[in-house]
């Protein structure tokens, strides 16, 4: 898309007014035909209405998911896993999820939320499984705290990607799929 000067831009500016045009404001807002363009439904007694999110973020999402996918620290047997290398796929994760929000244009959209979420489980596992203290405890006690820190890195990580798949209408392979929270009644 190419902007009133001739220049090139990427397709998310071409949703928001910058403040540039004629008569606008200065700041970006979210252009009125993307916003009704979005709209997927409205629904009440109360009030509620349903949206596609933007281009952009459905790019965000599914680069990420496709990131996670191949990540075992999230869904292998934690039998399976060294700490070692679960602490640097962790660190991986965190940056990979840190440059997702960096794409990211609006801080107030769900999908940023979501990511902060994920890296704030990856620095608490880090604060947890990568550090010196970590390693003064004997063999067994390392186990126990790798295993409990990775049921709870891939708990937040299951309920996070669920989010982000259903939001976004992404398809999740099957070993990430495993983490993902279901209600099967019996």
């Amino acid at each position: 898309m190419t902007s009133a000067s001739g220049e090139e831009q990427p397709e998310w500016k071409s949703m928001f007014f910058t403040g540039d045009e004629p008569g606008s404001h200065k700041g970006e807002y979210m252009r009125y035909k993307t916003i009704l363009a979005s709209i997927t439904g409205i629904s009440s007694p109360i009030f509620g209405i349903q949206w596609t999110p933007p281009t952009l973020d459905i790019k965000i999402a599914e680069d990420l998911v496709k990131f996670l996918e191949d990540r075992r620290v999230l869904f292998k047997p934690t039998e399976m896993e060294d700490a070692n290398h679960c602490a640097q796929s962790v660190l991986d994760i965190r940056s990979e999820v840190t440059m997702a929000l960096q794409r990211q244009s609006d801080e107030r959209s769900p999908l940023c939320k979501q990511l902060r979420k994920m890296r704030s489980a990856c620095r608490r596992f880090s604060d947890k499984i990568g550090t010196d203290g970590f390693k003064r405890f004997d063999l067994v006690i390392q186990k126990s705290i790798l295993e409990r820190e990775l049921f709870l890195l891939r708990e937040t990580f299951g309920e996070t990607i669920a989010e982000i798949a259903i939001a976004h209408g992404l398809d999740v392979e099957d070993d990430l799929a495993k983490i993902l929270p279901f209600n099967n009644p019996l």
